[in-house]
């Protein structure tokens, strides 16, 4: 037989195989990011890179563990620019007993913040997870996690492919109270 009427045979078969594996059950819901979100944002329950869902180990009874009845969402302005920097954070409730308390921990050592929205400016380089906490009038519990990268404008303008005198004559993230948080200006005309 031909080694293409072999391989298409395998390929077969592994779709068969494929399709009659049998999954373990998905977990419980978890806190998606909203539609159209950019950027990294996940929700967690311990760490930057878990996705939230509720703790398995029945027996243990953790007071700051994620409760499957209560979740939330949270977006920013922006994810990416350089320093200094003026994000608007935002988080709102998906489900769970109104009313609602949010408290942001900005992940810059500033003292964290309260409520729904909040507007912050970063000076600090590199990597920032920001996690927003919530609490629900039931006592259920979640959090959120946002990630920036900052970088200085320098370093912005060269990953991105732009001459950086152009992001300096445009108004910066805090001069323009984050109107202009990292746009990119437009391209100059071409004589």
């Amino acid at each position: 037989m031909k080694a293409w009427l072999w391989l298409s045979v395998l390929s077969l078969v592994i779709i068969v195989m494929a399709c009659t594996r049998t999954e373990e059950p998905a977990p419980s819901p978890a806190a998606t990011p909203a539609a159209g979100a950019t950027g990294v944002a996940r929700a967690t329950a311990a760490s930057p890179a878990a996705v939230a869902t509720p703790e398995t180990d029945e027996d243990d009874e953790d007071e700051d563990e994620v409760g499957p009845d209560f979740e939330i969402d949270a977006d920013a302005s922006s994810y990416t620019g350089w320093v200094p920097k003026t994000v608007q954070l935002s988080v709102k409730a998906l489900n769970g007993a109104p009313p609602y308390t949010f408290t942001w921990d900005l992940g810059d050592g500033s003292p964290p913040e309260t409520g729904e929205a909040v507007t912050h400016t970063y000076n600090k380089l590199g990597r920032i997870d920001i996690f927003v906490h919530a609490v629900d009038a039931s006592g259920e519990k979640a959090t959120f996690q946002l990630v920036l990268f900052l970088q200085t404008l320098d370093e912005y303008a060269k990953r991105k492919g732009l001459d950086p005198e152009l992001l300096k004559a445009s108004p910066s993230p805090a001069a323009a109270g984050g109107a202009a948080a990292g746009a990119s200006p437009a391209p100059a005309a071409t004589p």
